[in-house]
């Protein structure tokens, strides 16, 4: 745990700092555009993520000869990149659940021009839009990003160390073409009403089923990370850091 804990904060004070002037800026932007009913805070989902991309763009080669002469073992480095990517996307949930919950109880909306403020209701009142989404509707699909962006994120980390980044960006396109596809399907099938209504496919009606979905879903993602995290140290357990 120790080796651990020295990576992260190793990569937190000599590689992050590169971007968290940069990532703090948009959290604060996004938080005062909160307090006015500007959703930005949607964004929020990837930025502290965004905290540890320096690391995994120069890990080939150049970080990676930094971290050879470190204390410390392959298992550890690669316990720590796991680790600071999933708590980096759960406290960009968090941040963007927090700041959407300010969105939707905010009345300073009134102050922004007509034409901002109906952009921005309509991402947080049925009123303002033709799919009828509530602001709860709208904490469930944020959620459910937040699993998708998991899973991408484990899954593009787990190629880059098994493969290399090359073959993991292949692999990464293919994924997201296959997303994409099914996200037309659904669409196109729901326009010709052989599904009735993609909220209602995505969404629960009930407040219990919408809470019981986001706690799935989180236990879902943590297991995601988990389970690549274990599958890349078994199949890279031969390689050197």
């Amino acid at each position: 745990m120790s080796e651990i804990l020295k990576m992260v904060r190793f990569d937190i004070g000599n590689v992050s700092t590169l971007t968290l002037p940069y990532v703090a800026g948009f959290i604060v932007l996004s938080a005062v555009l909160a307090v006015f009913g500007i959703p930005l805070c949607m964004l929020c989902l990837i930025a502290p993520l965004c905290l540890f991309a320096p690391a995994d763009l120069m890990s080939k080669p150049t970080l990676k000869r930094i971290y050879g002469v470190l204390p410390v073992s392959r298992t550890a480095a690669l316990t720590a990149s796991f680790a600071e990517m999933g708590v980096s996307l759960f406290i960009g949930e968090v941040l963007s659940l927090l700041m959407y919950l300010v969105c939707s109880v905010t009345t300073l909306y009134r102050l922004l021009p007509e034409y901002i403020r109906d952009i921005s209701r309509s991402l947080v009142d049925p009123q303002y839009n033709n799919a009828g989404f509530s602001a709860a509707d709208y904490s469930v699909l944020m959620v459910e990003v937040f699993a998708l962006l998991c899973l991408l994120t484990a899954y593009l980390k787990m190629m880059t160390e098994i493969h290399g980044a090359d073959t993991s960006v292949r692999y990464m396109i293919s994924a997201l073409s296959a997303l994409a596809a099914a996200a037309a399907a659904v669409i196109i099938l729901s326009k010709r009403g052989i599904i009735t209504s993609v909220k209602s496919l995505l969404i629960p009606d009930s407040s219990g089923g919408k809470w019981l979905l986001c706690i799935a879903v989180n236990i879902i993602s943590a297991a995601v990370f988990l389970l690549s995290h274990r599958y890349t140290l078994a199949k890279t357990s031969d390689y050197e850091l």
